[in-house]
């Protein structure tokens, strides 16, 4: 006699699921992925697919292939050969593709054929999110956070490490050399090497360029959150405030976020239809303090932006800042009272040397042995400004942290998404927007039940109905009237 629980007779024939329907209940979260890639315009009329042969089999439906796309990046899963394994054993799987099994090359190539379509997605998955009133669209906080490319750390080389790389193989050479006999194909693979080497360098110096990825060409070693170093691509988000939802995002190769603060905030706009009425107000940290970026906000009726000035350099209290600029007579004052004259057309530059000569303060202001010299570039007005804009609105820009910081959290350490499988910069776009759309239903799942996401999936439908027959009826309503009237 056993005192475990008895299983059922493997060759027994069960009657107690009569349809793969009946074993994915109405509360699975696949119901809600599945209606909500049906929702998408753009699966009806951009996506593609291989075109077989007269003589082949059917190509696989895109609609299909896209939701078994979306279904496994949500549970974890993006190798393509790991996807085929879930269409063969997982019963979500089974009842989306309706028991469909493409091969991991087929899976593959569908997202390296649909970069666009996915990218479209995305911004439709963000229509649907303001069709379910998820959206704030007066506020956005912009953010970068490096992700891991498909590039070893020693792939990855630099004109300084190629050099000494070439010094080393050229010493191993001359020690080959020495023992002759014994090491004729040690010095053919050595001289190879310093060949490549010198032909890599020569490459790298005509293209002007600093580095070279060898596995992905386009990702660059770059400092990581941990300051340590990593090849890696720089992920820019934009997140509105109502429920952390991404609503814009892209990929760039320069580690540093300067410059990138009015491409996000553009794109944010125009995805929201931003109106001169409201104007997006957006929250971003100090590695997007720059000049030109900010006078393009500031440019820009649509966007107001808040941005934190970096720490500025120099002893505390003869920082720039402290020097009072005196537009009407365009003159410094500097902390100790002293008038600060300008000099030089093409560079604005403002100095007084007979003043610092004979001033106690000197040493703690600059290190200039002449004395202190303040430049002022083209946009010291605009940064001003936006600087006094930060200190009137501080307690606002506390919540661009937990905006912001909460989404990259997720996709790397729920998600598990801190690295891209695809290489090449526009293929690493295409695989961000999967991360991203991702992200967006996690959120959305996680805000409504899926029977509840379902109910509002249907009422949208039917309103985009109704919203069909009106315009079809005013459409053929003034049609009738211009054949009727010429």
């Amino acid at each position: 006699m056993s005192d475990y629980i008895k299983g059922s007779d493997r060759d027994q024939v069960s009657f107690g699921y009569s349809s793969l329907d009946q074993m994915v209940d109405e509360n699975n979260k696949v119901r809600a992925i599945d209606a909500i890639v049906d929702m998408l315009e753009v699966t009806k009329h951009e996506f593609e697919y291989s075109t077989p042969a007269a003589t082949g089999r059917p190509a696989h439906d895109p609609v299909k292939m896209f939701k078994l796309y979306v279904y496994c990046y949500f549970e974890k899963i993006r190798s393509s050969r790991n996807i085929e394994k879930e269409c063969r054993r997982n019963i979500e799987v089974m009842w989306l593709m309706e028991q469909i099994v493409p091969d991991h090359k087929c899976i593959a190539d569908f997202r390296k054929n649909n970069k666009k379509a996915i990218k479209t997605a995305f911004g439709e998955f963000m229509g649907i999110c303001d069709e379910l009133g998820l959206l704030g669209k007066s506020m956005v906080a912009i953010d970068g956070s490096k992700f891991r490319a498909n590039n070893a750390r020693k792939k990855n080389i630099t004109v300084g490490k190629a050099n000494k790389k070439l010094e080393h193989f050229q010493k191993k050479l001359d020690e080959y050399i020495n023992e002759l006999d014994e090491n004729d194909e040690k010095i053919v693979t050595t001289k190879n090497k310093i060949e490549e080497l010198e032909d890599m360098i020569s490459s790298m110096q005509e293209q002007g360029i600093k580095e070279k990825s060898m596995t992905d060409p386009d990702s660059r070693l770059m400092i990581t959150a941990s300051m340590g170093h990593e090849v890696s691509y720089n992920i820019q988000t934009s997140v509105d405030s109502k429920h952390d939802l991404i609503v814009a995002t892209d990929v760039i190769t320069t580690p540093a976020d300067q410059g990138q603060l009015y491409g996000m905030a553009k794109q944010t706009v125009e995805a929201f239809e931003t109106t001169e009425e409201k104007p997006l107000t957006v929250l971003a940290d100090k590695g997007y303090f720059e000049g030109e970026d900010i006078q393009s906000c500031e440019d820009d009726p649509l966007i107001n932006a808040i941005v934190a000035r970096p720490d500025e350099k120099g002893n505390e209290g003869y920082q720039k800042s402290k020097f009072i600029y005196d537009k009407e007579n365009d003159q410094y004052t500097c902390p100790q009272g002293q008038t600060l004259f300008r000099s030089g057309q093409k560079k604005k530059h403002y100095k007084n040397f007979r003043a610092c000569r004979g001033c106690q303060f000197r040493d703690q202001c600059t290190s200039n042995k002449r004395g202190r010299i303040i430049e002022r570039t083209k946009y010291e007005e605009v940064i001003e400004a936006s600087v006094k804009r930060f200190s009137d609105n501080k307690e606002l820009y506390k919540r661009r942290q937990m905006m912001v910081e909460h989404p990259f959290g997720t996709i790397k350490r729920t998600l598990g998404f801190t690295y891209f499988l695809t290489r090449g910069l526009e293929n690493v776009k295409t695989e961000n927007y999967l991360h991203m759309l991702t992200y967006n239903l996690k959120r959305v799942l996680n805000i409504y039940s899926p029977p509840d996401l379902l109910r509002e999936i249907r009422m949208i439908q039917e309103q985009r109905r109704g919203k069909d027959i009106v315009e079809a009826a005013v459409f053929w309503a003034f049609r009738c009237f211009s054949e009727k009237h010429g």
